[in-house]
């Protein structure tokens, strides 16, 4: 139970120090990936956290990881351009992540892309952790989400 609750916490603190979205990009176009699920250890800024958790399949395209027999977080999964994307979808946001082999890594934006594409957001600077979080706040087309998507601070490396 306390890994279950020290990873359900983790992930809500620190999805809101990633790239997010309003409107899912994989929702209705839902498609599970191969080789996804298994065992993983959380991992954030290069530190392992101590938190191993498994990534389970529902159905077609949703996954939930599991710590401890319980579900800390919801997952929907597409393929976009030939790029595995994850959606954690939360009431307040979406949170994207991207998967390269065994690792899934939290996606931040590139503003450069954003600003030449007139894609609007919202910026936050966070000093502690050297990073500004990136909220998109108009829709984002496949295409720029592809060239604006670059590696966040979360990954999860299978084991």
């Amino acid at each position: 139970m306390k890994t279950f609750f020290a990873l359900a916490t983790c992930l809500i603190v620190l999805s809101s120090c990633t790239g997010s979205y309003q409107t899912s990009k994989c929702e209705g176009r839902q498609r599970s990936l191969r080789g996804i699920e298994g065992s993983y250890n959380f991992v954030v800024d290069g530190e392992n956290q101590g938190f191993i958790f498994k990534v389970v399949r529902n159905g077609v395209g949703a996954y939930s990881l599991v710590a401890n027999g319980e579900s800390a977080a919801e997952l929907i999964t597409c393929v976009i351009d030939r790029k595995e994307f994850l959606e954690l979808i939360s009431p307040e946001a979406v949170i994207p992540f991207t998967r390269t082999n065994r690792t899934i890594t939290s996606v931040d934006f590139d503003t450069a892309v954003l600003d030449a594409e007139g894609v609007t957001y919202e910026s936050a600077p966070i000093p502690d952790w050297g990073l500004t979080l990136i909220s998109l706040t108009s829709v984002i087309s496949d295409g720029v989400l592809i060239r604006a998507a670059k590696p966040g601070l979360m990954t999860f490396v299978k084991r």
